[in-house]
């Protein structure tokens, strides 16, 4: 594993007994523009810096349409525009996907 650029953070939910916690290393933006310019849109972005951003939940998620089982996922983005996309994948240890 390469060495981490970014700090890592951890926040943690409670909602409808299920607890959510989402873990990421924070960008050091150094006044970059993200979006269009160093993601360019329409390009899946691994969200965060360093590791993958984990998104872990002990009780299935339903997000829009789609329902999650519980579990530790890689928080993946393809930005466009207008819009963004949320990409969730099984393998939540990654680093610089």
């Amino acid at each position: 594993m390469a060495e981490r650029r970014s700090p890592r953070e951890r926040i943690a939910l409670a909602l409808g007994g299920a607890t959510i916690t989402v873990e990421y290393g924070r960008p050091v933006l150094a006044g970059r523009q993200i979006w269009g310019i160093l993601v360019p849109w329409g390009e899946i972005w691994r969200a965060g810096d360093d590791d993958a951003t984990v998104l872990a939940s002990d009780s299935p998620l339903r997000l829009g349409s789609l329902l999650v089982p519980a579990g530790r996922y890689a928080l993946f983005l393809r930005p466009d525009a207008a819009s963004t996309t949320l990409i969730l994948n099984r393998q939540a240890d990654q680093w610089g996907a």
